[in-house]
């Protein structure tokens, strides 16, 4: 039990790394944004304001020839065809106005942002299988005493797997489905500042919120993937090397669900194990993980639980109910 919340630890780590790497994406791209802003309004803003009629405006045969420039060299280092098709129709149009143009560079860096975000949640997905897979496998040659046998998924297996949310969609799906959405707020958002005359740090604000919102949702999904990602490389582990039962394991601490507390120490036949319903995760951002079920006989059964200042420390065997009811005794 206790290597086994090790083998997790480990695990979540490998998410909290990703979300960092992720946080200095979000960065870049929201310093890109503001740099278009603040060019924006010291080009044709007033007294610190960009006013509707100006914002509408033609952009001069100079303007565009200068846009015309600037998107040849992004379509150079872009990361999707779609992209490159998308820059190349905005350097064709024979009139834009100011505004549409700033639009068309946020896009961009919002577009290029949701790759980074797809590449980061799939590596992310299937890093913590292996992790997951090799460190189990670990753990049950450790108790039965010989190396045991089993096969690998193959790059295009795992990468399927990863791709198969936890709720039936695709993390891609959704990361495209925020990247519509976050540009839809900044077509929103523009316009309407431009009308209230909001200077440009308060509307770089403004979307900094917005890109906020959209942080919050990658790093929930890659802790959720990740979670699914580990319980299904257990199952498949389990389902090879003949375990027929495992145990749900949740998170000794105060931040688990009461959905993840009431699991916590049941045992489910592996070949009825159903991410979502019985397997982890439940439900957004768990952190619950699964053990195989074998004869401790002997053995002395510890698990880690977190105390009153946040430390881990090692308790005896216990559901979560169990340990609440000593903490509160």
């Amino acid at each position: 039990m206790q290597r086994a919340i090790q083998n997790d630890a480990r695990t979540e780590a490998m998410k909290e790394r990703s979300a960092a790497n992720l946080n200095t994406a979000f960065e870049e791209a929201r310093k890109d944004i503001e740099l278009r802003i603040e060019k924006f309004y010291r080009r044709y803003g007033t007294d610190g304001k960009v006013s509707a009629a100006e914002a509408r405006k033609r952009l001069t045969s100079t303007e565009l020839a200068d846009l015309r420039k600037e998107f040849a060299q992004l379509k150079k280092t872009a990361t999707t065809e779609a992209e490159k098709k998308y820059l190349e129709s905005v350097r064709q149009r024979i009139y834009l106005s100011r505004q549409a143009a700033l639009l068309a560079g946020i896009r961009h860096s919002v577009t290029e942002l949701a790759v980074k975000t797809d590449d980061t949640l799939e590596k992310n997905s299937e890093d913590i299988f292996t992790e997951q897979q090799m460190s189990q496998l670990y753990n049950i040659e450790q108790f039965v005493g010989f190396q045991v046998q089993f096969d690998r998924m193959s790059p295009t297996q795992l990468q399927t797997l990863a791709q198969q949310g936890y709720d039936g969609r695709s993390f891609s799906s959704k990361i495209w489905y925020d990247r519509d959405r976050l540009v839809k707020a900044v077509e929103t958002i523009l316009p309407r500042q431009f009308i209230l005359g909001t200077s440009s740090q308060d509307l770089a604000k403004m979307l900094a919120k917005e890109m906020n919102t959209s942080y919050n949702n990658a790093v929930r999904l890659i802790r959720t993937e990740g979670t699914k990602m580990s319980a299904e490389a257990d199952k498949n582990l389990y389902t090879q090397v003949g375990v027929a039962e495992y145990e749900y394991v949740a998170t000794l601490d105060d931040s688990t669900t009461e959905w993840c507390r009431d699991m916590d120490g049941h045992t489910f036949p592996v070949s009825e194990g159903k991410v979502g319903i019985n397997l982890p995760p439940l439900h957004g951002n768990c952190r619950s993980t699964t053990i195989p079920v074998v004869d401790m006989t002997g053995y002395e059964e510890l698990r880690l639980a977190k105390d009153k200042d946040g430390k881990y420390i090692k308790v005896p065997k216990q559901s979560y109910r169990e340990w609440e009811t000593t903490r509160t005794a």
